[in-house]
Order: C-alpha cells, then sequence, then structure tokens
C-alpha cells in the first residue's frame, strides 16, 4: 500500500474533481437507497472524505479510514470528518462502536485480500446495519471504463463473484448490480444519474447487503 502517498492523489484537490466526486457518491447512495439517517456511518478507504462529506449531508455521524495518512491529513484539512483513522481495513478494523451503515467506494480493488475488508465491514456493523460499495466493472466496453488502466486494481471481479464473498462473509439480503452513468447530467444536478446496464457496457458494480 505504499503507493498511495501524495503522488496518487494529486489532483484530487480541484474543484472539478471534488464536484465530481460528490455527484457520483450521491448517485452512488441513491440508487442504493439509502436514506437520511442519524446513526454512525463508517467509510472504509475514505481519500480526501468527499463521501464522508456526502454521508453527513443524510444526517449520519461519519468516521472514515484510509491506508494514507497523507489522505486523511487532507479530510481535516477541509473539514469532512474529525473521526479518521489510519487503517487497512483487510487487517481489520480497530472500532469499539458499531455502525448503522459502511460505505466503501471505489476501494476494494485496490486490495489484495477484499473479502477481509468485507468481513470486518459486516463485524462492525450494527445488527440490521447496511454495508455498501461500489468497484469497477472489469467487463465493460464503456470508453469510460476505469477498471483496467490502473496497475493499483489488483482485485478485479465480476458481479457473481462479489455476490458470492458477501454471502460468504454473513450478509442477508445482498444485491449486486452492474451499472452505467449518464454523462453531464451531473454537472447540473450535483448527483451522477445512474441505469442499470450489462456486464458490457456497465462502468460500475455497485453492491448492498445487510447484517441479519
Amino acid at each position: 500500500m505504499s503507493y498511495f502517498r501524495e503522488e496518487y492523489f494529486r489532483g484530487y484537490a480541484s474543484v472539478k474533481t471534488r464536484k465530481m466526486k460528490e455527484a457520483t457518491c450521491r448517485g452512488f447512495l441513491d440508487f442504493l437507497d439509502v436514506q437520511f439517517n442519524k446513526g454512525l456511518a463508517l467509510d472504509i478507504g475514505c481519500g480526501y472524505g468527499y463521501s464522508c462529506g456526502v454521508c453527513r449531508e443524510l444526517g449520519y455521524s461519519v468516521y472514515g479510514t484510509d491506508v494514507s495518512s497523507y489522505a486523511l491529513r487532507q479530510v481535516k484539512k477541509i473539514g469532512k470528518s474529525d473521526n479518521l483513522l489510519v487503517c487497512d481495513a483487510q487487517k481489520g478494523l480497530p472500532f469499539r462502536i458499531n455502525f448503522d451503515l459502511v460505505v466503501c467506494f471505489e476501494v476494494l480493488e485496490h486490495l489484495e485480500k477484499p473479502q477481509m475488508a468485507i468481513k470486518y465491514a459486516f463485524d462492525v456493523l450494527k445488527t440490521k446495519g447496511v454495508f455498501v460499495a461500489s468497484t469497477p466493472n472489469p467487463f465493460s466496453k464503456s470508453p469510460w471504463n476505469s477498471a483496467c488502466p490502473d496497475p493499483t486494481h489488483i482485485s478485479l471481479k465480476s458481479a457473481r463473484e462479489w455476490k458470492g464473498i458477501l454471502e460468504d462473509c454473513g450478509f442477508s439480503c445482498v444485491s449486486v448490480n452492474v451499472v452505467h452513468f449518464i454523462p453531464v447530467v451531473w454537472r447540473v444536478t450535483g448527483k451522477l444519474s445512474l441505469i442499470r446496464a450489462t456486464e458490457a457496457t456497465g462502468t460500475f458494480i455497485l453492491m448492498k447487503a445487510s447484517k441479519p
């Protein structure tokens, strides 16, 4: 994980990147039907904290983890969350509290053992708590597909594989969808518009599951 230093996050602080990433997160949460809630949320692999900020918009008190201490310093600067922990999620989530929601957007593909991060997410959820995640779709033929060019994408899997992992980790009500986005609209609405797609056309795989 040594490559997630300042160089990796070059460009993250730009206004355009911030707006795009916030719009993407809003689109993910909207598609996954995550509602307003005054509970606790954990953002695994929060990066600059843009998804932390969007979860706060939904009423959650948000905790964030990332393997990059550099990224978490930026989160503190822009004030998206004060509850931050440097942590490799596939090695454990050392919290003594439990969460109503755990989000993990565009992170699992970077992990050698994503199934362990999902298992630890399960462990820190409350009963009936919800886990939501996104990852690139490696089979997409779309010109916007982000799966292949990034050498840090070491755990690309099919929707069926992710569904199996979630079920093996103990989750119930598992829903995994391949989706595509409608370009440009997010610039007006502030939210990525997503539609269900085939494996050949969808850019993202979105997952939602609950703890029994």
